[in-house]
């Protein structure tokens, strides 16, 4: 404790002394014990590092992928406004060469596509150039689209980019980093940042590069100095945005329609619908599906159901490996702990009155929280837990009812090809007190910034947010009503599902920022011993956890 209040001492005093001073190089080295990761002006403190998440991407490829959990969990209810699923379109006023003259008849696709942004109609770039940088996994999806592949949902994203290069005359073109690491993603914006290069006029970025590593924590513009952003807009998802930013009057990542992977990088479980069926023929899934839009479907009931469906017929322990075992659940890796963690209602964080957040954490509910997930993960019979990841083809085995998962996983080639039919259900709530579900949205996700050293910033945002409006209108519903609710269903029922997952998905800041240590897994890392000593372990997470926010601050603070 003695070194800690020293080290705040030390802090306060290095804010003091920059005060009044251009701050070009600072550099401020915790003990290892609480390494943070913090950059100013090129100065890097180096964070503990999560590992790498198998995932898969649209056309079914799965690749090892840079990630952890973008949990949600936030002090307040996530907004359902800010993240469009579908169902409603709300006054369409013409989009650039459409009409509304008549939309009796129409679908909500066809409405949607006439909605207008706020654009200027007379905005003509004659063709310049607009640059993208963006790490490798997300390509495709995110970024650059496909090209008449047979793919509906990269071939859209391509279709989005055309159409935007010939309502602004601008020409699109799209670098992809030479890294192989989200880190070594991290170094290279940082890099650009510190050399003040102006080649790219945006950068995709995941949040686990520009956050958690915080090599890239001041080097964006904030949005607000984006011209022809309208973070207001339904294109843009306000309340994910937030949770991204430590100070809500500094927003410097956009975070929308512009990139699928915020939808496809949702916590989800998934769900053998033919074993279910066979298993608990009295409800079948119908049963199911009612328990969750009842808003019913808790932990208790999932234990309840693992428990029943798992078989062990040699005796030796739920085994993944033993093909004669039927596993009830299967969880891999923490970062699953944290989507179920993050899937509950406990507060971990406030705001003050100029949007600053603050450590607020509620040790009850969490101490309730980590009693249910041990006894989930630990006490059991059929849950499977392991350190490696599970990836989509082990489900698609077809001996596991439920795995944990990402709504991506319904993208893959194996789930698409699995014999047995399948589908997702929301993570499960605590228990009966908590109202509505929150759906983690994992930091693998892609955000997009412009850095500070980018001189037009009009140009980078016009063309911007001319591709987020673009995706909502043209891509975002096709890809959830087409794709994933019809061309990789098994069941009419799984879109109910998928608009709960889609309308309660959000982000938290404190895991944003703190992914693996202090209060922003605190849970997780309890339960991973096995006994809950929450209330003991949040004093030493707590201090860690303020200590990081107040050096934060600072150098937030310096930076100005």
């Amino acid at each position: 404790m003695k070194k800690l209040v020293l080290l705040l001492l030390a802090i306060f005093m290095l804010v003091g002394s920059l005060a009044s001073c251009n701050v070009e190089n600072l550099e401020v080295n915790l003990p290892s014990s609480m390494d943070v990761g913090i950059q100013v002006s090129g100065q890097i403190l180096t964070p503990s590092m999560e590992e790498e998440v198998p995932t898969a991407d649209a056309g079914g490829s799965t690749a090892t992928e840079p990630s952890t959990t973008r949990p949600s969990g936030s002090a307040t209810k996530p907004s359902t406004t800010t993240r469009p699923s579908g169902t409603t379109v709300t006054e369409p006023s013409p989009a650039p060469g459409g009409s509304t003259d008549s939309l009796e008849g129409l679908t909500e696709i066809e409405k949607r596509a006439l909605e207008k942004d706020n654009l200027p109609d007379n905005l003509n770039y004659d063709y310049e150039e607009f640059k993208t940088l963006s790490f490798k996994e997300l390509f495709s999806l995110d970024v650059s689209g496909t090209e008449h592949a047979g793919d509906m949902i990269t071939d859209s994203v391509y279709r989005r980019n055309t159409a935007v290069e010939n309502r602004l005359k601008v020409s699109i073109s799209h670098t992809v980093s030479y890294t192989q690491k989200f880190t070594e993603f991290a170094e290279e914006i940082a890099s650009l940042y510190s050399a003040g290069v102006d080649e790219y006029d945006a950068i995709f970025i995941m949040g686990n590069a520009a956050i958690q590593y915080n090599y890239t924590v001041d080097a964006f513009t904030e949005i607000d100095n984006l011209k022809y952003i309208s973070k207001d807009a339904p294109w843009w998802w306000a309340d994910a945005m937030e949770e991204v930013s430590y100070n809500n009057n500094r927003q410097k990542f956009l975070i929308g329609d512009i990139c699928l992977s915020a939808y496809t990088r949702v916590g989800t479980m998934l769900v053998n619908s033919t074993d279910y069926n066979r298993i608990f023929a009295d409800e079948g899934i119908d049963g199911l599906y009612d328990l969750v839009l009842d808003r019913k479907w808790t932990v208790a009931e999932l234990k309840m159901r693992a428990s029943q469906a798992y078989r062990d017929p040699n005796g030796d322990g739920v085994k993944l490996g033993d093909y004669s075992d039927y596993i009830g659940l299967s969880v891999g890796n923490a970062e699953m702990i944290k989507l179920l963690e993050y899937g509950f209602d406990v507060k971990r964080y406030s705001r003050d009155e100029n949007g600053v957040a603050y450590l607020d954490y509620d040790t009850n509910r969490a101490g309730v929280a980590t009693d249910a997930l041990i006894d989930l993960l630990f006490e059991t019979d059929g849950v499977s837990w392991k350190s490696g990841y599970d990836k989509p083809r082990d489900f698609a085995q077809g001996r596991t009812l439920f795995q944990a998962g990402l709504i991506s996983d319904l993208l893959s080639t194996e789930i698409r090809e699995m014999a047995d039919n399948y589908t997702v259900v929301p993570l499960p709530m605590l228990d009966s007190s908590q109202t509505e579900y929150t759906s983690n949205i994992q930091n693998s996700a892609q955000m997009v910034g412009v850095l500070k050293s980018v001189t037009d910033t009009d140009f980078s945002s016009a063309v911007i947010e001319a591709l987020c409006t673009e995706s909502y209108r043209k891509v975002v519903l096709p890809f959830f009503e087409t794709a994933l609710k019809i061309r990789y269903a098994r069941d009419s029922g799984i879109g109910k599902m998928i608009d709960i997952i889609n309308d309660t998905a959000t982000k938290n800041f404190l895991y944003e920022y703190l992914p693996g240590d202090g209060c922003g897994a605190l849970i997780t890392n309890v339960v991973l011993t096995g006994r809950n000593e929450l209330d003991s372990e949040y004093a030493n997470a707590a201090e860690y956890t303020n200590v990081y926010l107040s050096l934060l601050r600072a150098l937030l603070n310096s930076a100005n």
